[in-house]
């Protein structure tokens, strides 16, 4: 697996052109998902992300989804609101900061959409959940 990282880093480096001013960041987890993907949009995150305690209590997505919607930081990031920034938002911090990725999603057609947008940027992989090998969805 080390061997592969290294041999795609040094490709990626031929590739992108050695000439730019940051090497390229290789992200191997990244999904290709709808803006709505973990609830209604906008969803914010603290940078840097506090400990927040749990309320053992309250169910695991409830706890998370209520500091999504109301965070305890004073200067959240939010996310986009739609597919579309959120592919272009996406796309523009990878172009800045020389990142290219591993594109993963459930539909073939967003990730096709995300390479046609950014041609070079992307690998792709079709996530697969186990309940379709076992029906024979594969």
């Amino acid at each position: 697996m080390k061997n592969t990282a290294l041999i795609l880093l040094m490709l990626l480096c031929t590739s992108a052109g050695i000439a730019q001013d940051r090497l390229p960041i290789l992200d191997v987890h990244l999904h290709a998902v709808p803006a709505d993907h973990l609830g209604p949009p906008p969803r914010a995150m603290c940078t840097p992300m506090p400990s927040p305690a749990w309320d053992l209590g309250k169910p695991y997505k409830e706890f998370f989804d209520s500091l999504a919607k109301n965070p305890p930081c004073p200067d959240p990031v939010w996310s986009p609101t739609t597919d579309e920034a959120l592919m272009n938002k996406t796309i523009a911090v990878m172009e800045r900061l020389n990142i290219y990725g591993v594109l993963s999603g459930t539909e073939p057609n967003r990730i096709s959409a995300w390479r046609a947008a950014a041609p070079g940027r992307y690998w792709k992989i079709i996530m697969v959940h186990e309940s379709h090998i076992r029906n024979g969805d594969n």
